[in-house]
């Protein structure tokens, strides 16, 4: 459980929510519970969590989801009125969630995802204000802001505990983005270079950065100079709270 603490500032909490359970996460705690459905029982521990000191309850409330997939749509072929029509040639829907959707300006590009309602009610009765995203939308808008840091053609490669995320850029304009199952370093690499392969790039003409360097993750660094010369690793904010409680050590140091 988190600490107390007595400090009467407003204060805000990053919930993560996973298809195994939540992270609970402040400037100064993390805390994960395991569970794979938001009921009575997982009511009790976001209250314990949410409202743990009569001298500190939290009135800002981040939700980001990494529990499902992420859709990008470009805004001109974009309808509010076919959500569902553009969800079911991309994944399985839940019955009992929701479809929304976020807009990035920059790329004109919509980014779709599931909700889970009974969540987000129960945070917007819980808190005065809630902001609910989805992490890949955090990681591209993150990268957009350092998009300029490296010039020409680029891939940017976020790791987590069990999968990674790759985003791919021509120059500025963004092309492309997948995620995969991370099990292995062979299994990472086919991914990984079948992906550069579709670009029909040489070595020479891109770059591959890495967001954030840890140690859980060394042997995929390792493995990846085997074959590509330019790599470089985009750095977080702090790269200091390294929890093992957190699956995406990347995320939890540069938005917590």
């Amino acid at each position: 459980m988190p600490e107390k603490n007595n400090s009467s500032h407003t204060n805000l909490l990053s919930i993560h929510s996973y298809k195994n359970g939540f992270a609970f996460c402040t400037s100064e705690t993390i805390d994960f519970q395991e569970t794979t459905s938001f009921n009575e029982e997982t009511r009790q521990i976001f209250e314990s969590l949410l409202h743990y000191s009569p001298e500190r309850e939290y009135d800002d409330i981040e939700w980001i989801c990494h529990d499902g997939p992420c859709l990008f749509i470009p805004k001109l072929l974009f309808s509010e009125s076919k959500l569902e029509e553009y969800w079911q040639f991309f994944a399985p829907k839940s019955s009992t969630n929701k479809l929304v959707y976020e807009e990035n300006e920059v790329q004109k590009l919509i980014l779709m995802y599931e909700e889970r309602p009974l969540i987000y009610d129960y945070l917007k009765a819980n808190a005065k204000t809630v902001e609910r995203t989805h992490y890949i939308k955090k990681l591209f808008d993150c990268i957009l802001q350092k998009l300029s840091k490296y010039p020409g053609n680029k891939v940017y490669i976020h790791l987590s505990k069990d999968n990674f995320d790759i985003f791919v850029f021509k120059g500025d304009q963004f092309e492309l983005y997948n995620t995969f199952e991370l099990i292995s370093e062979e299994t990472f690499l086919y991914y990984l270079f079948f992906i550069v392969e579709q670009m029909d790039w040489n070595s020479d003409e891109f770059s591959m950065i890495f967001m954030g360097e840890f140690e859980p993750f060394k042997k995929y660094y390792e493995a990846t100079k085997s074959y590509q010369s330019a790599i470089f690793f985009l750095s977080s904010e702090r790269e200091l709270k390294v929890s093992e409680r957190h699956p995406s050590p990347f995320f939890l140091n540069s938005f917590i």
